[in-house]
């Protein structure tokens, strides 16, 4: 070994024995650091509740449906011209992502619903009760949104609630299946693993329950239109072959006259 590397060695030695004694001479304090830091940890780590998060992955239906919405739409204006021209294919994204976030349709899903429970959602969503008198000032302060409302009216509540479950959602396409299919993945974060395991798979299914009834009511619409298309025809038919009648004996008794 030689000089140098000895001198380095005995200077790393040197180091390392001054810090042991920099930390023995802080020991007291480093003792009380450890002494109040224990309870504090286990305050900050029981205090705070955990969140749980569920997901799920689903295909809208395809273009073809939310066309067929306004293939017959003709009748009040040019529905069937808009569908010839392709002006139904743009913005349809975006208009999925607001519908999924509407307060219209997150009604349906939180409001008179079996499968979730109106309890378990105000747990997770808890509105304010308290009691305070209306003024013209109060009211106004809070439709700006600088103070808050502790009497909303029933609602102001359903508003909240659906802003809150709003606040929980988060909806994007879904990064594993972007190449291969136009999938989605939603998700719902909450406190309760069975709250939103259970908010999760209820939008999902009242979204797709509710394309189906639009399906199946533009289906009638489709058959009525059809139907009066059909009858229209008919009744002209009816009359054109009446009118060839009418020539017709006309034009016999005009030759027999002859």
């Amino acid at each position: 070994m030689s000089l140098d590397e000895t001198k380095n060695l005995v200077g790393d030695e040197f180091d390392l024995a001054q810090l042991f004694k920099l930390i023995w001479s802080f020991k007291y304090s480093l003792l009380i650091f450890i002494i109040l830091s224990v309870p504090i940890s286990v305050w900050v780590s029981t205090s705070q509740k955990p969140t749980f998060k569920a997901e799920t992955v689903f295909e809208k239906p395809s273009k073809k449906v939310a066309q067929n919405s306004q293939f017959f739409n003709g009748e009040r204006g040019m529905g069937f011209m808009s569908l010839l021209s392709g002006g139904l294919q743009g913005g349809a994204s975006d208009s999925f992502f607001s519908e999924i976030r509407s307060e219209s349709f997150l009604r349906t899903v939180i409001l008179n619903n079996g499968e979730l429970d109106s309890q378990m959602v105000q747990e997770q969503c808890p509105l304010p009760s308290k009691q305070t008198s209306t003024t013209f000032l109060r009211s106004l302060l809070i439709s700006l949104g600088i103070s808050e409302n502790k009497d909303p009216s029933e609602n102001q509540k359903i508003s909240m609630l659906v802003q809150c479950v709003n606040n929980m959602l988060e909806i994007n396409f879904d990064k594993h299946r972007a190449g291969k299919s136009s999938a989605y993945r939603l998700s719902i974060e909450s406190g309760n693993p069975d709250f939103s395991t259970k908010l999760a798979n209820e939008i999902v299914l009242k979204y797709f329950n509710r394309h189906k009834n639009k399906r199946d009511e533009n289906f009638q619409n489709v058959k009525k239109y059809l139907s009066k298309v059909i009858l229209d025809a008919q009744l002209e038919f009816t009359a054109a072959n009446k009118l060839m009648q009418n020539f017709i004996i006309k034009n016999t008794l005009l030759m027999n006259i002859k």
